[in-house]
């Protein structure tokens, strides 16, 4: 295995070890697994990255699915950065939300224009893209998951 050299201004020059990716529910990190066999695995200190990612998550809703990447250095310290919000976990979630009042059954497989638009702004403002570019990115996952765009909500 290659070492890097990770260059930050706050942590000077230090040598990589690895890089974990996880995916953690916001303001959700626990010992418990998966979080905890995985870090363990690599010698990364459990309680200090929940406590730490805890702490830096909760600027986001409880519970969205976050992707994070843990860096993990020779010297046995880590730093990690919070990438991504995950776009279909956020499509799922706007689905389970849309209750049929009649049926009490949910609606699978239809979304509305206007959930699409609303859920378009809030990842275009994350991404810092436009939001034509970001309401392409989730009808090609809508396309993909079997979802139909609906203009009723």
């Amino acid at each position: 295995m290659s070492l890097y050299t990770f260059n930050n201004s706050l942590l000077g020059k230090k040598k990589l070890k690895n890089i974990v990716r996880l995916m953690v529910p916001a303001r959700g990190a626990t010992m418990s697994p998966p979080i905890g066999p995985v870090l363990g695995q690599y010698g990364i200190n459990i309680m200090e990255f929940c406590k730490q990612f805890n702490e830096k998550s909760k600027e986001y809703p409880e519970g969205v699915l976050l992707t994070v990447l843990i860096f993990q250095f020779m010297d046995k310290t880590f730093t990690f950065q919070i990438k991504n919000l995950v776009n279909s976990f956020l499509l799922k979630d706007l689905l389970t939300t849309k209750h049929d009042t009649d049926t009490k059954l949910l609606k699978f497989n239809n979304i509305s224009v206007k959930d699409l638009y609303v859920l378009s702004k809030v990842n275009a403002s994350f991404y810092g893209c436009s939001e034509q570019n970001s309401l392409k990115n989730l009808i090609a996952i809508m396309d993909s998951c079997g979802l139909v765009l609906t203009e009723k909500n």
